[in-house]
């Protein structure tokens, strides 16, 4: 949290933003800050170039987690306005508190130190297998957007370790090693638990914590999807009947994909099962995209799928239903084809016997956050057009 003690402007782009100059507003720093500055042919091209000026100046380096915590310490100070040609050119000095900076050293540091405990755990614990990363996400089972950072992080020290192989997905088996960190927002902190699947045991693993200024998160936060609650699930997993486990895969690596990314939706039973597949939106509408029946223990390929951002720019959770062979009269059993339930999706609908697998991503649209302008533009409303599964 930022111990700001003198009066900075909350927005950079208000017609009152101080001026710089003159007795109120000498051109020296504010007590105990440090003055970042930059330019541009408006306010907010100048301030976005303050928050650069900032992040360069500052040590951030590679290192996402201070990029974004300094860019969010910037405080502005005062703004100076000049013709220059036909176009007026804006300069912004902004403020940054001496002490926080000296604090975000010292939570990078730690940070850092757990990252370190925790990959070499993940080194000795999988013995050469094939490392899978899951997706980050919340307790509600929501993707968290720090995954996608702090599994690079732990692939780049394994990588400097050596002996380690990466896979984006896989089967799993003796062959393979699945990590998942799960993600708790509170008391002023994330905490996120570690653990390790290895065929059918499950291992822990030393987990990490910060405080919430560190990646900007806020006490209760649980990310922008149909949670588990929402959709009556006891964790992201149901066993079913006779120990029936049922998986999807949308081979999304960390949870995250560009808009017209392509990947194959990959599913797989433990036991021969008829199987339906659910896309639900953050609201809780369920669409149903395919149904068929599965032999046990084969990894079945639904086929290549284009991303495309969901409406309500939150998280895609898709939810696959498995049943023993011939045996559900459950109303999600009634749906096939392409169609949309008719009530928001909920486990109640999957039977007692239904075994219930669920995967979260997100999808960033073309041309934000480093995604690339999609080649292609797919269609949006093809499933909010499809008619009533029953």
């Amino acid at each position: 949290m930022l111990l700001v003690s003198i009066a900075l402007a909350a927005d950079p782009f208000a017609a009152n933003a101080r001026p710089c100059g003159g007795a109120d507003n000498p051109l020296v720093p504010p007590p105990g800050h440090v003055i970042v500055v930059g330019s541009g042919f408006s306010r907010e091209e100048a301030w976005e170039n303050t928050l650069d000026n900032a992040v360069s100046g500052h040590g951030a380096g590679g290192n996402e987690a201070r990029k974004a915590a300094i860019r969010r310490a910037v405080l502005p100070w005062c703004v100076t306005e000049n013709p220059r040609g036909l176009r007026r050119e804006t300069t912004w000095q902004g403020a940054i508190e001496v002490r926080w900076l000296g604090k975000l050293d010292a939570e990078i540091d730690d940070l850092g130190r757990q990252l370190d405990e925790l990959s070499r755990t993940i080194l000795t614990t999988a013995q050469r297998r094939s490392l899978v990363f899951e997706p980050t996400v919340w307790e509600s089972g929501c993707v968290t957007d720090l995954g996608a950072h702090l599994n690079n992080e732990i692939r780049r020290r394994l990588g400097e370790y050596g002996g380690v192989g990466f896979a984006a997905s896989g089967p799993r088996d003796d062959k393979h090693a699945f990590v998942q960190l799960r993600a708790t927002a509170m008391n002023g902190q994330v905490s996120l638990s570690a653990a390790m699947e290895l065929g059918n045991q499950s291992r822990l693993l030393p987990g990490l914590a910060f405080s919430l200024d560190l990646f900007g998160f806020e006490t209760g936060e649980d990310g922008r999807c149909a949670t588990n609650q929402a959709l009556g699930l006891p964790g992201d997993q149901v066993t079913g009947h006779d120990g029936l486990v049922a998986t999807i895969d949308p081979g999304v690596l960390d949870g995250v994909a560009c808009q017209g990314d392509r990947h194959h939706l990959v599913v797989t039973a433990s036991k021969a099962a008829d199987v339906h597949v659910f896309s639900v939106d953050q609201g809780g509408n369920g669409y149903h995209v395919f149904d068929g029946r599965v032999a046990a223990g084969v990894a079945v390929d639904l086929g290549e799928v284009e991303m495309v951002p969901v409406p309500d720019q939150g998280d895609e959770r898709l939810v696959v239903v498995a049943s023993p062979v011939g045996a559900s009269t459950a109303p999600l059993a009634k749906s096939r084809g392409v169609c949309e339930l008719p009530a928001p999706f909920t486990a109640r609908l999957a039977g007692p016997a239904a075994a219930i697998g669920t995967a979260t991503f997100k999808v960033i649209p073309s041309g934000v956050d480093g995604c690339p302008v999609a080649a292609t533009q797919a269609a949006t409303a093809t499933l909010q057009d499809a008619a009533l599964c029953w």
